[in-house]
């Protein structure tokens, strides 16, 4: 077994389990329309249930049970064991530790009706290290920034958060085709995590986090000139403290054609100051339940502004993956091994300004949290059928799963 310390943001009151092997405390705050069963499940439910399985039988859970005011231990199960890869494990690992900050903002929200109380705000502090944030709907996503003559970030592209210290992108967001006056360099800077509103205005509870590039590490075969191996990693210069907000997705294994709906997340061209003004909660005793009402969700109203340039909120649409034999069609077969196409749900309007964007879908957790965490399926390399009167607008795509083998040897290759 490993012992793990770690530091989290605390943001919201959740958790439960499900399995024999939990407690009846446990077993309560497993969602009431969760269904165990894998018949009829998509194939991203159905793998999603798998890991809960695993995740489940171990004895571990045993240790995550508190009582109030005490904090959980925190026992990383080794996951390792046949048919699972190492970003298995990863995503379990991380599955893990969402379970064990569940578990320890709950024996802290307990211990405001116990004798030792001091304050649930003291209490959550000491557990998980402080609070500053709320939970995302998408904390895996990072907008990429290049430093502007204005001594501002310009945000063009996104990617996908995998470790503490790596995100996953396309190549051709390593650096701009032409010089642009408006940066200093072609090449990109920063990573915004944390927000879904990357602009520098103020809010409540507001604090994304700026993360500077170390490098990026792309594809051997990726040549800017073609529109083939679109796939990076960015570093991070340093390591970052784990959130809500801020958290990895997983990566989807699976090889095979993905027949479910997914989402598509990007953000507009956005300009922002590089610091951000931030509104803190002040409570000597916050509660943490009100939080579940705070949460930084994408709204409608904002999911509607999609053709506003100007809108710095992280935009949502759902899309279809093709089959490889209608991608192949659309391409002139043009499309090879590792791409895959998407178009938006019919009844939707396409909207073909953006050239950057990932594709992901959302693993279903059977408990009661507010954490999010994805699969990352694809990264988006270019548009098709965007000319004027074509009736199919539709995004090819770098597939994620082709690359597993490359990504994990960079990523957790010493591990």
């Amino acid at each position: 077994m490993v012992h793990y310390k770690l530091t989290f943001r605390v943001e919201a009151l959740t958790c439960g389990q499900y399995a024999n092997n939990l407690t009846p405390k446990q077993r309560s705050r497993i969602r009431s329309n969760y269904n165990d069963d894998t018949n009829n499940l998509t194939s991203i439910d159905l793998s999603s249930a798998n890991l809960f399985r695993i995740i489940h039988r171990r004895p571990e859970n045993r240790d995550l049970e508190a009582e109030p005011c005490e904090t959980p231990k925190l026992v990383m199960p080794d996951f390792r064991g046949p048919g699972l890869r190492l970003s298995d494990v990863k995503c379990l690992e991380y599955l893990w530790n969402i379970r064990y900050y569940d578990e320890a903002l709950i024996s802290a929200a307990q211990c405001t009706n116990n004798s030792k109380s001091t304050g649930v705000y003291s209490i959550v502090t000491a557990v998980a290290g402080g609070l500053d944030g709320i939970a995302g709907e998408f904390p895996h996503m990072g907008a990429i920034g290049w430093e502007t003559v204005n001594n501002t970030w310009l945000f063009i592209c996104e990617g996908a958060l995998v470790s503490e210290k790596f995100m996953v992108t396309a190549a051709h967001c390593s650096q701009l085709p032409t010089p642009d006056p408006r940066v200093t360099d072609l090449s990109p800077k920063v990573v915004r995590l944390g927000e879904v509103n990357i602009s520098d205005e103020e809010g409540i509870g507001k604090s994304p986090k700026d993360v500077l590039i170390h490098r990026f590490i792309l594809h051997p075969y990726y040549n800017h000139a073609k529109p083939y191996y679109d796939i990076a990693l960015v570093e991070f210069k340093n390591e970052i403290s784990l959130s809500s907000k801020m958290y990895p997705a997983c990566l989807w294994t699976n090889i095979d054609d993905l027949t479910d709906p997914v989402d598509l997340t990007g953000w507009n061209t956005i300009e922002s100051n590089k610091t951000v003004a931030t509104k803190e909660f002040i409570s000597d005793s916050f509660d943490v339940f009100t939080r579940l009402t705070l949460l930084s969700k994408i709204s409608d109203k904002d999911r509607n502004k999609d053709h506003n340039a100007s809108n710095p909120v992280l935009q949502l649409a759902k899309v279809n993956i093709m089959s490889s034999e209608n991608c192949d069609k659309l391409m002139h077969r043009n499309i090879i091994f590792h791409q895959l196409c998407a178009e938006r749900d019919a009844e939707k309007e396409s909207n073909c300004k953006d050239t950057s964007g990932v594709l992901e879908a959302r693993l279903n957790i059977p408990e009661y949290t507010d954490w999010n965490m994805h699969y990352l399926i694809g990264i988006k390399s270019f548009n098709r059928g965007c000319e004027r009167g074509t009736k199919r607008p539709f995004g090819v795509y770098t597939k994620v799963s082709v690359f597993t083998d490359w990504i994990e040897k960079i990523v957790w290759g010493k591990e």
